[in-house]
């Protein structure tokens, strides 16, 4: 009989069991996120490499992706259209019904995160120049100065390879790398209509009928 006060060892073994049980779910879910991304995105859009992964993983391995984090640039559709949208925060949501999302610091993995919320930057109308700007008082958000999307992950496209420039207020300027994605990935109507097909197959893989892109 244990002492009063003491923990029961018979407890702490549950406890210990009960967590691991909860990051091998937790892995096993990473896992299947980024492979129904790879399987709904490769067949029809351009750079499908970048989107199965989002460009998100640990720098300790060595390859061009690194973590996601508040202050991060992305790309992200919503609406029929594709944004440049600067991280502000991330929410994961863990396995299992009524858990309540949490905010995350970074992530190693977009197959971990629920969803974020950005501010974004609308493409040029002429799709001529690599020059994007604040979404001002448009159907994304009325109500504000600046539009702030809250933005699924299978909405999350993938990170942008170098941080955009500004010359004034509201304006960015993306990198030769990033403008080259930007036009093969979503460039033309065809191309965003692409996109949000593999979007809704992804959606309807993932939380049964229910479609976010429209």
């Amino acid at each position: 009989m244990s002492a009063p006060g003491a923990i029961d060892p018979s407890e702490v073994s549950e406890l210990s069991g009960n967590s691991a049980n909860a990051e091998v779910a937790a892995r096993d879910q990473v896992k299947a996120a980024l492979e129904l991304r790879c399987k709904f995105f490769t067949p029809q859009v351009n750079y499908a490499r970048y989107l199965a992964d989002g460009l998100v993983g640990s720098t300790a391995l060595g390859t061009d992706r690194s973590p996601l984090k508040s202050g991060s640039w992305a790309f992200v559709f919503s609406d029929s259209n594709v944004y440049v949208g600067e991280v502000l925060a991330l929410y994961s949501k863990e396995a299992g019904a009524g858990i309540n999302h949490a905010w995350q610091q970074s992530t190693n993995s977009i197959g971990a995160i629920s969803y974020l919320i950005v501010q974004a930057y609308e493409a040029p109308t002429s799709g001529r120049t690599n020059s994007f700007r604040s979404v001002l008082n448009s159907q994304v958000a009325m109500w504000a100065d600046r539009a702030f999307l809250h933005v699924p992950v299978t909405q999350f496209l993938c990170k942008l390879q170098d941080p955009p420039t500004s010359t004034m207020p509201g304006k960015l300027t993306l990198s030769g790398k990033d403008w080259l994605v930007f036009q093969k990935m979503a460039g033309s109507s065809s191309l965003r209509e692409n996109l949000a097909k593999a979007i809704k197959e992804l959606n309807a893989a993932t939380r049964g009928k229910k479609v976010i892109a429209e």
